[in-house]
């Protein structure tokens, strides 16, 4: 059965290639018969078990460099999606062929 499908992603931050990556990936699990009609991706909070793993490396000598980073990120996206997200997924819905 043919259905029209629009993809709303929330997603712990990263580059537009990342999002394109992931976007790709998700659309592979919608069935061919079924028209993409809408996508929209933004940024999404985690769960603050994620900031606490990401602590308790950097105890360890042997952390990654990138963790302050990726700490300060998941500070950023503790209020995502935000007012101005969903705004954005509304221009989004808007300007798509529903």
């Amino acid at each position: 059965m043919c259905r029209t499908v629009s993809i709303f992603i929330t997603i712990f931050g990263g580059s537009d290639i990342y999002f394109r990556k992931i976007l790709s990936q998700v659309k592979q699990f919608i069935d061919a018969s079924n028209v993409i009609v809408g996508e929209y991706m933004c940024q999404g909070g985690m769960p603050q078990s994620v900031r606490e793993r990401y602590l308790k490396m950097k105890e360890a000598p042997d952390h990654p460099q990138n963790l302050d980073v990726l700490i300060q990120n998941f500070d950023c996206a503790l209020s995502h999606p935000d007012a101005n997200d969903l705004e954005k997924l509304k221009e989004a819905v808007m300007n798509s062929s529903f």
